[in-house]
């Protein structure tokens, strides 16, 4: 698929403009960023773009599998102060102890 950032958003978030400038300021994309096709992301910012749109779905749980592979620091900081504001449940798998550490209120460790 050929969309462009802008159009991927509105397929998820549907054409809402609030969502749409509340993902651009929180996850700080650039004008540049919001007209490049999504094949052409680097893997990083996909992980960012679809980790940002599953924030803005008002969902009340998250399940998150590694969140921060591929993003960098800025990235990830991001993603912990998004993540801070979230109000519902987050299951968070991770070897991240440090992001981690910021986000979880409760920890569980299974062990194999």
């Amino acid at each position: 698929m050929k969309l462009t950032v802008r159009e991927y958003i509105y397929n998820h978030l549907g054409n809402n403009d609030k969502n749409i400038r509340t993902l651009l300021s929180q996850f700080k994309y650039s004008e540049q960023t919001f007209h490049k096709n999504v094949v052409d992301l680097s893997e990083g910012e996909k992980m960012q773009l679809n980790l940002s749109i599953l924030i803005l779905k008002e969902t009340n749980i998250l399940l998150l599998d590694e969140p921060t592979n591929y993003l960098d620091i800025m990235s990830i900081e991001m993603l912990e102060q998004a993540l801070e504001r979230y109000c519902g449940t987050i299951i968070l798998v991770t070897h991240d102890s440090t992001f981690a550490s910021k986000i979880v209120t409760k920890i569980v460790n299974i062990e194999t």
